[in-house]
């Protein structure tokens, strides 16, 4: 076995295959580049455990499913939901690289990037999962002001209640080049005037802020704006 992948606590070291030395190696030195061997090691071994593995899976989308699944909370807390896209492009290529298996065509696959406010940390690692699960980049921000300077524009934005009705929100879509559409985590008509008012043509309020009903929410605006 690969000598720089270390003994994660209940991995089956002496059944361990080359090509799963690989896919398990890949996802370790993906993780240490960023994070440092021992915390890399750790996370790693809480993933296992939690999924009730031994052993990182030894096919492709086996392992990429079991690092979305069991990794992604742990990934936005140590990295920050700005970096989790970028980690999860980098190891796809990389793990597809070593297994000789030819991406898909980017044209088979829906992109967006998400902006997300929310001072819910739990709520928040777990909106960023859904998102990325449905091959989102996502990209935390700590208020609106953010996307002043930031380069990136986000297509959709989700927001609370607060932030669509604050002086903020018309700064930011009098940015040039930038209409987002934007799902805000209330049904207040008072937030559906303001978005209305800013001429966001793309909207959604929603009064049930589960992450999951969150990100079909995200899609839906999507869609309407891309429509």
């Amino acid at each position: 076995m690969d000598s720089k992948f270390p003994k994660l606590k209940r991995v089956s070291v002496g059944r361990v295959t080359r090509h799963k030395a690989i896919l398990g190696s890949l996802l370790y030195q993906k993780l240490a580049t960023r994070i440092g061997d021992a915390r890399a090691s750790q996370l790693v071994g809480d993933a296992l455990e939690r999924s009730g593995r031994s052993e990182v899976p030894d096919h492709l989308d086996d392992l990429l499913a079991f690092t979305k699944a069991h990794l992604i909370d742990d990934l936005v807390a140590a990295l920050g939901g700005r970096e989790v896209s970028s980690f999860f492009d980098d190891l796809e290529s990389a793990a597809r690289l070593a297994s000789g298996v030819r991406r898909s065509s980017p044209h088979d696959e829906v992109r967006a990037v998400v902006g997300v406010i929310d001072h819910d940390v739990f709520r928040r690692a777990n909106t960023a999962r859904q998102l990325i699960a449905r091959k989102m980049q996502v990209l935390v921000l700590h208020q609106l002001e953010e996307l002043i300077e930031e380069t990136a524009r986000p297509d959709v934005l989700v927001l609370d209640e607060e932030d669509a009705l604050s002086g903020a929100l018309f700064r930011v879509l009098s940015l040039p080049s930038f209409d987002p559409a934007i799902v805000v985590r209330s049904a207040s008509q008072l937030a559906a005037s303001a978005l209305a008012h800013a001429g966001v043509r793309a909207y959604e309020l929603m009064a049930n802020h589960a992450p999951a009903e969150l990100a079909m929410a995200v899609e839906r605006t999507l869609a309407r704006k891309r429509a």
